[in-house]
C-alpha cells in the first residue's frame, strides 16, 4: 500500500530528528518499513526527492561519512539548529505579538504553534489570549506534546477517561493520524497513544530532563503496521471465511497460526486480530463477494448494520 508523502517526509524528520548516530539510507529504509518502494532504484529515487524536500524547506539536514557502515553517507537532523529557541518574551511584548497575528489574516495558520509556543506558561489551564482562542486547533495537544518531547519532559494527560502519565519517546504519523510513543507509567511498558483521542484539556508537562529514551529505540518500534491492530480498544478475534482468487494471499498474508482450515473450494477460514473496526471492515470490502465474516456475532452484525446505513444512504 502506497504510503502518503507527507507521511512519509514527516517520518523520515521524526526518525532523523531521535537518531544518535547518522543513518545510511538502507538504515532508513528498515527504519521506515513499507515507505519507499521495494525497487531499489526507484527508493533511491524517491529518497533523493525527500532530501531535495528537506532541504528545499531549510531543514538542518547533516551528513556524515560512516566508517561502520562501509563508508557510505549518514544522515541526521541537528535539532538545536531547527527549534525555535525560547525567546523570554516579557508579558506586553507576548500581548504585542498575539495582536499583529490576530490582525493579519494569510489564510494558513502558520502563526498557531507559534502562538502556543510563547503562550503563558506559567498559568496551567489557564484562557489562552482571545487571539488564540478564536483559532480553531484540529489538535491543541500536539504543541505541547513536541515541546515536551523535545525536553523530555513527563507529560499527563486524560486518555479515554483515565489520567496518563508517559515519558514521551516520539511522535509519529501513521494513516493520517498523529500518535504519541513513550513509556506508560502505570503500565510500565512502551504504549501509543492517538493524540485526537487525548481527553479535552490541558497537557500538564513535567521538569525537564526527567527520562531518557532507551538506548536503541527508535521512532516506529512497537508500532502495528496492520492498520486492524491500531487503537487502544480490546482485542476481538474474527474469522472469516476467504474464497478464491484471493485465499492463498490472505492465508500467506494473516500467517500459517492464523488458518483455521481450507475448504474443498479452494476457500480458507482465518484468524484476524481486530482492534480498529473501520480497518477491520475496509479489509473485508476490499475483498469483495468473496469474504463472509463468520463470527463473533457482534463483528458480523456491525459490518451488516455499517452496510445498511450506507445503502440508506444513497437509495433513492
Amino acid at each position: 500500500m502506497a504510503v502518503d508523502p507527507l507521511e512519509r517526509v514527516t517520518n523520515l524528520v521524526t526518525l532523523l530528528l531521535h537518531t544518535r548516530v547518522p543513518l545510511v539510507a538502507e538504515q532508513i529504509f528498515a527504519e521506515l518499513d513499507g515507505a519507499y518502494p521495494d525497487d531499489e532504484q526507484a527508493r533511491h529515487t524517491m529518497f533523493e526527492r525527500d532530501k531535495r524536500t528537506l532541504r528545499e524547506a531549510d531543514v538542518p539536514l547533516r551528513t556524515k561519512v560512516v566508517a561502520e557502515e562501509g563508508g557510505r553517507t549518514g544522515y541526521w537532523i541537528d535539532g538545536d539548529e531547527w527549534f525555535l529557541p525560547e525567546l523570554d518574551l516579557t508579558d506586553d511584548e507576548r500581548v504585542a505579538l498575539h495582536v499583529a497575528v490576530a490582525g493579519v489574516h494569510l489564510g494558513v495558520r502558520w502563526g498557531d504553534d507559534a502562538l502556543t509556543k510563547v503562550a503563558d506558561a506559567d498559568e496551567p489551564g489557564g484562557p489562552p489570549p482571545a487571539a488564540v482562542a478564536a483559532q480553531v486547533h484540529d489538535l491543541p495537544h500536539l504543541p505541547a506534546l513536541v515541546d515536551a518531547q523535545r525536553r523530555r519532559c513527563v507529560v499527563r494527560f486524560g486518555y479515554r477517561g483515565t489520567e496518563r502519565a508517559v515519558d514521551p519517546w516520539a511522535l509519529l504519523l501513521r494513516n493520517g493520524f498523529w500518535y504519541l510513543a513513550g513509556r506508560d507509567h502505570a503500565r510500565g511498558e512502551l504504549r501509543h497513544f492517538r493524540i485526537d483521542r487525548m481527553d479535552a484539556g490541558t497537557v500538564a508537562v513535567g521538569d525537564p530532563g526527567a527520562f531518557d529514551p532507551p538506548a536503541g529505540y527508535s521512532p516506529g518500534a512497537g508500532f502495528p503496521t496492520d492498520p486492524k491492530l491500531l487503537g487502544d480498544a480490546e482485542p476481538v478475534e474474527a474469522r472469516v471465511r476467504v474464497w478464491p482468487p484471493h485465499a492463498v494471499r490472505v492465508a500467506a498474508e494473516v500467517g500459517p497460526g492464523q488458518v483455521a482450515g481450507w475448504g474443498d473450494d479452494g476457500s480458507v477460514e482465518v484468524a484476524v486480530t481486530v482492534r480498529h473496526r473501520a480497518a477491520f471492515r475496509s479489509w473485508v470490502l476490499g475483498l469483495l463477494d468473496h469474504a463472509e465474516v463468520l463470527g463473533p456475532a457482534e463483528l458480523r452484525d456491525d459490518l451488516v448494520a455499517w452496510l445498511r446505513a450506507i445503502t440508506a444512504e444513497v437509495a433513492p
